[in-house]
């Protein structure tokens, strides 16, 4: 007998003693699914504070170039209620919950876990600055390997996202990335707060991109890293 959750390619079979088992079918569907998620998040929980923010709606972690905002963490709780009932007992690690609790990295130590990783607005010092180069940048984690990302540009209603069934897609398209790996450095949160992950080196060493601290968030290096502009 199998049960499909919400229809994204989430199924349990039970095995010989009768118990649920759990097999994540990552599929164009499912995909699409948590694209309309975040696209939800960026609508109601970013947008309405962009070049909107209030007094004491900014606060800063370790210096004022790691600003974080009251959307950051609205977007965040969000995405947060609505990813993880998509796979029942999943994790969910995500930059503002991290930097209250270090702990939540020790999830990775369970290879059985699916785990969701977001930044919630890469580049908040953008978004916080009334500039562009902003948003969701979401991963699907299991045992050591990104089995799934999402990456939204806000402003330029770009979304990039990828499986190894669907591939590198552009808004739904595929998206025609350079086939030369890249060997420059992208920055941000990823390789800043996260990089001992081992699907974070694991991906950042198979394209052969280096993150780290540095003057563009993520999101922008990444549309870089594919349109071929780091090399």
């Amino acid at each position: 007998m199998i049960h499909t959750a919400l229809n994204t390619g989430y199924s349990h079979n039970r095995d010989r003693n009768g118990n649920f088992m759990t097999t994540h079918l990552i599929d164009q569907n499912f995909i699409d699914t948590v694209s309309a998620l975040i696209k939800e998040a960026a609508t109601k929980h970013i947008m309405p504070y962009y070049k909107n923010l209030q007094d004491g709606q900014v606060g800063y972690k370790e210096s004022e170039l790691d600003p974080v905002s009251i959307a950051d963490r609205e977007a965040e709780i969000f995405l947060r209620e609505k990813l993880q009932p998509l796979i029942p007992d999943s994790g969910f690690v995500g930059e503002e919950s991290y930097a209250l609790n270090r702990s939540l990295l020790n999830i990775f130590d369970n290879s059985d876990a699916y785990i969701w990783v977001l930044d919630p607005i890469d580049g908040t010092l953008n978004f916080v600055g009334g500039q562009g180069g902003f948003g969701p940048m979401l991963a699907l984690v299991k045992d050591s390997k990104v089995l799934a990302g999402w990456t939204y540009n806000v402003i330029e209603d770009k979304l990039l996202t990828y499986s190894d069934a669907t591939g590198i897609r552009e808004n739904g398209r595929i998206f025609d990335a350079p086939a030369a790996p890249c060997t420059q450095s992208a920055h941000g949160f990823m390789g800043l707060k996260i990089s001992k992950i081992p699907a974070v080196l694991e991906l950042t060493n198979y394209i052969g991109v280096t993150l780290e601290r540095g003057s563009d968030p993520s999101i922008v290096c990444l549309y870089k890293l594919l349109k071929g502009d780091l090399d």
